[in-house]
């Protein structure tokens, strides 16, 4: 199986790949069925294995979608909620070097907002995995960013009105 790394500030962008990644893996009238979510926030090493080694039901593959769990282990002050020690990631970076066993028939993806450099499960799974980051568009980009998502929605913006909406946000 692919591992997948898909992430950062254009949360939109991530979860638009996702989506299409999703959909991609279920084959028509099976809905979903071989594909797991997975919160990242609360998961467990043993919890991701016994996902990811699953094999898939009347199927090729399956997917198996992990979401927030680098961001849990950004070297962050104390005060954020949700930021842990870097020795808690110690269980996540052993798992990750056992995952270039994980079978062919499963692609795994860690998906997520916006990862820190210095993330240690970053660092790891970027040994193994195809990575896709999504920055938030800077100055120029952004109008062409809104002219992008309103054609996503069947909308017609022109050039002008794209930019002041930019500017105003």
């Amino acid at each position: 199986g692919v591992i997948y790394l898909i992430y950062g500030d254009d949360e939109v962008g991530v979860e638009e790949a996702l989506a299409a990644m999703k959909a991609a893996a279920s084959p028509e009238g099976l809905g979903d069925i071989n594909v797991t979510t997975l919160d990242g926030q609360a998961l467990t090493p043993d919890e991701l294995t016994a996902a990811a080694f699953t094999v898939p039901f009347m199927a090729d593959r399956r997917l198996v979608v992990v979401k927030r769990l680098m961001s849990r282990f950004d070297p962050r002050p104390a005060s954020r909620a949700g930021s842990a020690r870097r020795e808690d990631a110690e269980p996540w970076t052993e798992l990750a070097g056992q995952l270039g066993e994980l079978p062919a028939t499963t692609d795994l993806v860690f998906a997520d907002g916006p990862v820190g450099r210095g993330n240690p499960l970053l660092q790891r799974l970027r040994r193994t995995a195809e990575e896709r980051v999504f920055p938030l568009p800077r100055g120029n980009e952004l109008s062409q960013w809104v002219v992008r998502r309103a054609a996503v929605h069947d909308v017609e913006i022109e050039p002008r009105a794209a930019a002041a909406l930019a500017e105003a946000v």
